[in-house]
């Protein structure tokens, strides 16, 4: 049996000698035997967080040589070798059996965005007792792609448009979404700004989570004005994605009620005794939230001949942009100017108590005309014996209504009643000037009596117009009034 031995180790020795002899013989090429083999030969990391490292990604390196090898140096080269490291190495000791295996592990972190490509490079030589050495360098190429968290934020901007002040909004809902290949880390999103108390956080899903690419979470935000005028916010979304803070705008308004009115109401004309019929005073709301009044009244020296015949506005809800009505009536006891003051409360921002001066005049019926036949032949100057008749306009008749805009004609040229004599106009409009302050209307008078209206669209302008000629001989005074609001005669 130790014969056999020595037999089989003086065969193996020659052989490594012939080996040997072949390696260094002159003129001949040797190739090294391959003493290493990786399983797999190459691999590819995929996509990896930035500054995050990967698993850990076993090779299976194994000895195909015969005989005995001796591992020398593993490391990286490449331009981003820097990106990997060795977590696991058994591929490390000296008279590395022959057939026998071993395993190095690696890791990839990849330190900033975009594809990375490195090489482990595994050394080894034949073991002594070779008589000649051979080095062996094997790669195992390595690669892998870095990128960072991507981040939106819908809708941008975030529009609560205008909240009545003190009222809280219906919530709006910001939803944060991961468009990226990596997870996202959300920290924060927080409403930030000169204004961010009158913002609350109703509902959070985001604050601390981390989001799976593709997946979205919710944030909800309630708006509550605790004074008028355009906020100043905005919400940082604070995460680990690439340009972070994320800024999302806020548009919102705080809204307040605002009244508005004719700003003087003249009812004309009325005979002692009797009442007006109704006008109608516009109360309009001008601001961005409803207008409450809480009560519409008359009050000053002669307020008792005015009177509220009907309203609209007493505990009404006026919405921003609409408007209300209250109708006065006139019914003056005695002659001359009367005054009093509509005064409407409401919560409106502007005004609270808004005062609008009313007016009318008192006035007293002429005698009573009864008509006769005219004078006779020989009395004609003598008034006692002859009753007077009516005169009536014989060229002259007033309009069926007043243009919004435009030119209309109160009294045609050289008007005359059927007794001759001529007619002239007076014309009384109200307001002078819109709420906006522009002219609402302008009379012009021609030389042969021509008596026009010239209108700029005010619809709410009210127009008293009275034609009159003086008596004559056998005829009594001639008077016809109409009253015109939004262009209709009433």
């Amino acid at each position: 049996m130790t014969g056999i031995r020595v037999l089989v180790s003086s065969i193996a020795a020659v052989a490594m000698a012939m080996v040997g002899i072949a390696a260094t013989s002159p003129g001949q090429a040797v190739d090294p035997p391959p003493y290493t083999k990786a399983t797999p030969a190459s691999h590819d990391f995929g996509i990896q967080k930035v500054g995050v490292a990967s698993t850990s990604f076993t090779f299976l390196i194994g000895n195909d040589y015969g005989f005995p090898i001796d591992f020398t140096t593993n490391s990286f080269t490449g331009p981003d070798a820097a990106d990997f490291k060795i977590t696991a190495n058994s591929c490390t000791s000296n008279n590395f059996g022959e057939f026998s295996y071993c395993n190095i592990s690696v890791q990839f972190t990849p330190s900033s965005p975009g594809p990375k490509t490195a090489t482990l490079e595994v050394k080894s030589q034949n073991a002594p007792p070779s008589p000649v050495y051979y080095e062996r360098t094997m790669p195992i190429p390595l690669s892998g792609t870095g990128a960072l968290p991507q981040l939106s934020a819908t809708p941008s901007p975030l529009d609560f448009g205008g909240q009545p002040v003190g009222t809280d909004s219906v919530e709006q809902i910001l939803t944060v979404a991961n468009t990226g290949d990596v997870p996202l880390k959300i920290t924060s999103s927080d409403v930030t700004g000169p204004d961010a108390g009158q913002f609350q956080v109703i509902y959070d899903a985001c604050g601390g989570a981390t989001l799976a690419p593709a997946d979205t979470c919710e944030v909800w935000y309630a708006f509550s004005p605790t004074s008028a005028g355009t906020k100043s916010a905005q919400v940082d979304v604070v995460s680990d994605a690439e340009g972070s803070p994320h800024i999302v705008p806020i548009n919102a308004t705080g809204t307040v009620p605002l009244v508005a009115a004719d700003p003087a109401v003249d009812l004309g004309d009325q005979l002692v005794g009797s009442t007006s019929s109704p006008i109608s005073v516009t109360v309009s709301n001008t601001g961005g939230a409803a207008l409450e009044v809480f009560e519409t009244s008359l009050a000053g020296g002669d307020s008792a001949s005015f009177a509220i015949a009907s309203e609209t506005c007493t505990a009404a809800k006026v919405p921003a942009g609409g408007a209300c009505e209250v109708n006065l009536t006139f019914s003056p006891a005695t002659t001359g100017t009367k005054s009093a003051d509509l005064t409407i409360v409401s919560d409106a921002a502007n005004s609270p108590t808004l005062i609008i001066p009313v007016q009318g005049s008192g006035i007293t019926a002429p005698a009573p005309v009864v008509p006769g036949p005219g004078p006779t032949s020989g009395s004609e100057n003598d008034p006692a014996t002859n009753a007077l008749r009516e005169q009536s306009a014989q060229t002259a008749a007033l309009p069926s209504r007043i243009k919004r805009k435009g030119r209309t004609v109160i009294l045609p040229a050289n008007a005359t009643t059927n007794a001759g004599q001529a007619i002239t106009a007076k014309v009384k409009a109200t307001p002078k000037r819109s709420p906006k302050g522009t002219k609402t209307y302008k009379v012009i008078r021609a030389k042969n009596g021509k008596v026009v209206i010239r209108t700029f669209g005010y619809k709410k302008l009210r127009v008293k117009v009275t034609v009159s000629a003086p008596s004559t001989t056998g005829f009594a005074p001639y008077a016809v009034q109409a009253s015109y609001y939004k262009g209709k005669r009433r």
